[in-house]
């Protein structure tokens, strides 16, 4: 089992953009809209929960 966790972790030495792009590869470009949309969101929150 210790080969199948190793596969599913990125080694440490790539970096965070490294392991983005192999990831994102097998989602398309959706994910990365839906990333957006989701970070757009939480803003808009947070915009008019601290109005209110």
């Amino acid at each position: 089992m210790e080969d199948v966790k190793q596969q599913d972790n990125a080694p440490q030495e790539m970096t965070l953009d490294e392991t983005m792009d192999i990831r994102g590869a097998g989602w398309g470009e959706s994910a990365g809209d839906a990333v957006n949309n989701f970070f757009d969101n939480l803003g808009t929150f947070f915009k008019h929960a601290t109005k209110s």
